[in-house]
């Protein structure tokens, strides 16, 4: 078993009320993250912000599948809009078969009016195996 882990942080700002998938890590090899666990903490979020742990895949890093959330135990996906970290899943297996690549980050909505920004610091910490 092969155990990764990473501690990544970022400053978010969202001004669509569509859900938007914003990667905070780079293009990964697929081997170590076959399961993941996550957490996630907003600080200094905006009251319209919301965010959730997400995962990209490919194939061709230059084509990549659409984003996917990591479900909270298969009961879909856990909004936080600030506090202390939340767990956000059990550990959830993402769909990496015949996928070479995984990136991860967190897809962001702003839950009011179009045209209001708002913003977080965005905190994710996420174990793979």
């Amino acid at each position: 078993m092969c155990l990764s882990l990473l501690e990544i942080e970022q400053d978010v700002v969202v001004g669509e009320t569509t859900t938007q998938f914003v990667p905070m890590t780079g293009w990964l090899p697929v081997g170590a993250w076959s399961t993941v666990i996550a957490l996630i903490m907003l600080t200094s979020a905006t009251s319209e912000f919301r965010g959730t742990p997400a995962f990209q895949t490919a194939i061709d890093r230059n084509d990549p599948d659409a984003a996917v959330v990591l479900e909270s135990g298969g009961g879909g996906p856990t909004w936080v809009s600030s506090g202390a970290p939340t767990d956000c899943t059990d550990p959830t297996a993402p769909t990496v078969t015949g996928k070479f690549w995984i990136r991860f980050g967190v897809m962001v909505k702003n839950v009011t009016t179009q045209g209001v920004v708002s913003r977080a610091h965005v905190s994710l910490s996420l174990q793979g195996y």
